[in-house]
């Protein structure tokens, strides 16, 4: 499939595609076959590291993954970061979480997550995006964290009080870079660009999907962060499991 091309994101009912690729978090690969017929899987498909949405929300799942845990489901997360670079970022930042590389964006063509081109109708339209950040799968501890670095911004002379949940995407990104600092490299300035979408698909021990949460960064933008909370997951799983 082609740069920008998309197909239909894949729906419970279906056969989740199968995959191979390094462990970052890890020595060896993993693969779909390495949990088939053993226990149900989240599998969560971010984009790169330089997301500082998909950085957070590694952090989060792993006081997620302790809950799927106790349901009998393993969590496994796909980042589209080159090996290296993801290894060198969990050096710094440790995660419980299984964490898998995918520079080329196989997984991502292979679920039919969004991939639409960077048009400067686009652009326009994230630009005037406003993020509603208790939709974003943030703790309360990060509610608390976003308002108060929200307060402490003075690029743009807007009204931050305590009750204030909604913020442009560009601010929110900002806090998110200052509560989770990461250093970009230049292709990754570059791969910053790339409008991925990422998803979350619960996967039975027969390999067949049952529960999807994609976030499409097209018709509408609205779901661009918002992944799906602890609160989904497990009620996600208890269905899977019983």
């Amino acid at each position: 499939m082609l740069e920008g091309e998309s197909r239909r994101p894949v729906q419970p009912g279906d056969l989740a595609p199968d995959f191979t690729l390094p462990l970052v978090s890890e020595e060896g690969q993993v693969s779909l076959a390495r949990y088939r017929g053993r226990s149900p899987l989240l599998l969560a498909i971010n984009r790169g590291l330089w997301c500082s949405f998909c950085r957070r929300y590694v952090a989060q799942l792993a006081a997620t993954r302790e809950r799927l845990h106790q349901l009998g489901v393993d969590t496994l997360v796909i980042v589209a970061s080159d090996p290296e670079r993801a290894r060198f970022y969990l050096r710094h930042r440790p995660s419980k979480v299984p964490v898998a590389a995918d520079p080329g964006r196989i997984t991502h063509r292979a679920y039919g997550l969004p991939n639409p081109p960077l048009t400067l109708e686009l652009e326009e339209t994230l630009k005037a995006m406003r993020v509603e950040i208790e939709k974003t799968a943030v703790t309360a501890n990060d509610l608390a964290e976003l308002r108060s670095a929200a307060q402490k911004i003075e690029a743009t002379p807007i009204d931050r009080t305590e009750a204030a949940v909604e913020l442009p995407l560009w601010d929110f990104i900002f806090m998110q870079r200052r509560l989770y600092p990461y250093e970009l490299t230049e292709s990754e300035q570059r791969e910053w660009n790339v409008t991925l979408g990422t998803a979350q698909f619960l996967i039975d021990r027969e390999g067949v999907v049952q529960w999807t949460k994609v976030q499409g960064t097209s018709g509408p933008l609205g779901g661009l962060g918002n992944f799906a909370s602890q609160v989904e997951l497990v009620a996600a799983a208890q269905t899977v499991t019983g």
